[in-house]
């Protein structure tokens, strides 16, 4: 959401008769903000219709027009906006391109036996994912064609001549575009598009089911300058325990199916694909316990998808409204009025993703709880990114592993080689629990020699 005060400021130049924000309905606004600020007409999703719009603006319906019809489709697209500033340039903000619903994964939460008598009518989706807490209805009639709602758009942001709002990065909201991915292609190719770039958000089966249309679709793009981009990628986690709490219907053959087709993409297609090798991961949630963690650890050398280490600190982000949410509080004892520990907030503060509605948990393991605790303080000290370390700007124990691992010449040891060392160390019954004793243990047997105190 955006900074309301900012935008209102006289050095903005915002003088708009009506605005219109995606807002969630629980976020507070400031009513003393000048109009028209103050009286902002709340919309949480997109999925509005011709007749709503008409009468909020306050314009007579339109003869002919069917005020039921949603406004994709039925409105012609403009974009006339112009990017202020060589910052925006550089960013190259995405268009996105409207039309069904951004994910088409639709298994139903309550059959999932791991959510017998947990209370689900108030969460936000009943299907798909169960930590997702994101409103997505479709945004067109769902008999629109895909091809035909983004033929549509492509043409009005980029023909005759491409609009000063765009940069030529498109996101592709629609998720029924993946299978007809070779049929968009051609379609690109036809309209006579300057070379651009294409962001879709597929999950891993929809990506091994469409392989002989993207192998198609990547040898058009090839040879025509475009690009296509696999973004938002969920693996979600490699335990088969802890993705079932997720309801996320992946295994491990499939990951390895999947990252064995984009490897081949990358080694065919250098120039034309791209997919972040890291994917979206997370390790921890309240039940994870030493075995969830060993499975990642064992496998991540073999699926090559480590990248910056970041996934060593990823956790659950428990929305108000998810249904593993519900899960937590029918089971009891693991949320909580206020995280435990700094390193909860590390992954949030490094990108700037602060979200008030997320509810604190811990974990039901304290032996997990205490690996969580030294992992994610050892890879902040090797990316050392400002913004994740203010989190622990106060914390003791980060300031003295930093100069225990400076005074040992230890500071650019594997991360994941030291995830090891801690999970096999705290598997032994006589593992210390005091985290300072543990990571000398674990350092110590990393370096095969004794330490030099701090």
């Amino acid at each position: 959401m955006p900074d309301l005060q900012l935008l209102a400021a006289p050095q903005y130049f915002l003088t708009p008769d009506s605005l219109l924000l995606r807002v969630d309905p629980t976020i507070s606004l400031d009513p003393a903000l000048p109009p028209p600020f103050g009286q902002v007409q709340r919309a949480y999703d997109l999925s509005f219709r011709v007749g709503w719009l008409l009468d909020w603006l306050g314009v007579p319906q339109i003869p002919g027009v069917n005020p039921e019809d949603w406004l994709v489709g039925a409105i012609a697209p403009s974009y006339p906006a112009t990017l202020l500033g060589d910052g925006l340039a550089r960013v190259q903000p995405l268009l996105k391109v409207l039309g069904g619903r951004p994910c088409g994964y639709h298994q139903a939460i309550a059959r999932n036996p791991l959510y017998e008598g947990v209370d689900l009518t108030d969460v936000r989706r009943s299907h798909g994912c169960s930590f997702c807490n994101w409103s997505m209805p479709d945004v067109s009639a769902p008999q629109a064609s895909a091809l035909d709602l983004a033929r549509e758009q492509l043409q009005a942001a980029e023909l005759p001549s491409r609009s000063p709002r765009s940069v030529g990065h498109y996101d592709l909201y629609d998720s029924r575009i993946l299978a007809h991915i070779d049929a968009f292609a051609e379609l690109v190719i036809e309209l006579g598009l300057p070379p651009s770039m294409f962001y879709v958000h597929p999950r891993i089966d929809e990506v091994i089911g469409a392989r002989k249309k993207l192998d198609r679709a990547l040898q058009r793009f090839a040879a025509t300058g475009h690009r296509l981009f696999l973004h938002r990628v969920g693996v979600e986690n490699l335990s088969p325990a802890e993705n079932a709490r997720f309801n996320k219907a992946i295994d491990l053959e499939r990951v390895e199916t999947f990252l064995e087709q984009i490897d081949g993409y990358h080694r065919d297609f250098p120039e034309t694909f791209f997919c972040h090798k890291t994917l979206g991961y997370i390790l921890y949630t309240p039940w994870t316990t030493l075995d969830d963690l060993q499975i990642s650890l064992d496998a991540c050398d073999a699926l090559a998808f480590q990248g910056s280490n970041e996934w060593l600190c990823s956790t659950l982000e428990m929305d108000e409204g998810a249904a593993i949410t519900r899960l937590a509080e029918k089971q009891g004892g693991l949320l909580v009025d206020a995280y435990e520990d700094p390193a909860f907030l590390y992954m949030t503060s490094s990108e700037f993703n602060f979200r008030r509605w997320l509810r604190p948990w811990r974990f039901a393991d304290a032996r997990v709880a205490l690996f969580f605790r030294m992992i994610v303080r050892l890879v902040a000290l090797e990316l050392r990114r400002p913004s994740g370390d203010a989190v622990f700007a106060q914390d003791e124990l980060f300031a003295w592993s930093a100069r225990l691992l400076e005074a040992n010449d230890l500071l650019g040891v594997s991360r994941v080689r030291l995830a090891r060392a801690l999970c096999s160390a705290l598997r032994r019954q006589e593992a210390p629990q005091e985290p300072k004793a543990l990571l000398i243990q674990v350092l110590t047997q990393v370096a095969g020699r004794p330490l030099r105190a701090v």
